[in-house]
C-alpha cells in the first residue's frame, strides 16, 4: 500500500488534470457538433427531413398499439442518442418490429430534439441545434450501423 500512496502523492494531480483535460476537451467536441462545425454530406441531405416530418400522413387504422407507445419508442430513440455515446442495441431492439405506419409515427413523435447534457440535477441544458431523428441516425451513426438504420426505415420514403 505505501507504493501506491507514494505514486498517488507524485502523480495525482497529473492524473487529475489529464481527466479534467480530456471530459473538457469531449464537451467542446460535443458542442462543436452540434453546432454543425462537424457536420458531413449526409447530415446536410438530412436536413431537408426536417420540413416534411411535420407533413407525414400516418395511417392511424395500421396503428396497433396505442399512440402513446410510439412517444415511448420516439423518447428511447432519443434517450439512446443524446449525451455520452450512442446505444445502437437500444436503437435497433425499440424499433424491431415495427411497421412503415408505425415508425411514420415515431419519426412523427420524434420531431425535432436538441442535444442536452445535465447542467444540474434535473436540469438539462441544450447544447445543439434542433435535428429530426434522421439528421440524430446521421450524426451519431456510421458504418454497418448507418446502413442498417437506413435499411429499417427504407419502406417510409422519409429518409
Amino acid at each position: 500500500m505505501g507504493k501506491f500512496n507514494v505514486f498517488i502523492a507524485k502523480y495525482g494531480l497529473t492524473i487529475l488534470y489529464s481527466i479534467i483535460v480530456i471530459v473538457v476537451i469531449i464537451v467542446l467536441y460535443k458542442v462543436l457538433k452540434g453546432f454543425g462545425i462537424f457536420a458531413n454530406e449526409a447530415s446536410k441531405q438530412a436536413k431537408d427531413a426536417s420540413k416534411e416530418i411535420k407533413k407525414v400522413k400516418v395511417d392511424k387504422n395500421k396503428l396497433p398499439k396505442h399512440t402513446s407507445a410510439y412517444l415511448t419508442i420516439a423518447d428511447m430513440q432519443f434517450e439512446a442518442m443524446n449525451a455520452w455515446g450512442t446505444d445502437e442495441d437500444k436503437l435497433f431492439d425499440s424499433l424491431n418490429g415495427l411497421n412503415t405506419e408505425e415508425l411514420k409515427q415515431v419519426a412523427k413523435d420524434f420531431g425535432v430534439r436538441s442535444s442536452t447534457i445535465q447542467a444540474l440535477p434535473s436540469i438539462w441544458t441544450p447544447i445543439s441545434k434542433k435535428r429530426n431523428i434522421f439528421e440524430w441516425y446521421t450524426e451519431e451513426l456510421s458504418g454497418n450501423a448507418l446502413g442498417r438504420m437506413k435499411e429499417v426505415w427504407k419502406n417510409t420514403t422519409l429518409w
